[in-house]
């Protein structure tokens, strides 16, 4: 009786310990790690080059990625060269319950959300922003966007 109260405790504890993973991304990682859950990479294109570089591995590979945000200044474009043997895959999943944002936008400095007072007369709002306001230029009317005119 006590072997299977153990054995059910030892099943218990391993159902609790973190996936088992090949590599792991995180965003507060760093490139240089080798990829580990205690060491990740920081960036997708990073566990990308270290999956191609086990050549097309013969068994199941997994990718995990932790949540948070992820800026990319680039694509990260994968290929023929990417893919598993045949009957194997190469998974790239976030890890569980968390949720990994992969983004390429930049932000935007200066802009004010208003109410109705921005609106023109038609009604409709020159910039719609994603709360539903309008949004405002900070520029004062008349001045050109983009850099200011050379003098002299």
């Amino acid at each position: 009786m006590c072997r299977s109260a153990a054995l059910a405790s030892l099943f218990a504890l391993s159902c609790l310990a973190a996936p088992v993973a090949d590599l792991v991304v995180s965003p507060a990682g760093s490139d240089a790690n080798p990829g580990t859950l205690e060491q990740p990479f920081a960036t997708l294109t990073r566990a990308r080059d270290a999956v191609r570089a086990l050549g097309q591995p013969d068994r199941d590979v997994v990718v995990w990625l932790r949540g948070g945000e992820y800026r990319l200044g680039e694509t990260v474009v994968f290929g023929l060269a990417d893919g598993a043997a045949a009957g194997h895959t190469i998974s790239y999943a976030a890890y569980p319950g968390e949720k990994p944002v992969f983004t390429s936008g930049v932000p935007v400095d200066g802009l004010a959300t208003v109410g109705r007072a921005a609106r023109r007369p038609s009604g409709r709002c020159p910039r719609q922003g994603l709360g539903g306001g309008c949004l405002r230029d900070p520029r004062p009317q008349g001045r050109p966007a983009g850099p200011e005119p050379r003098r002299g």
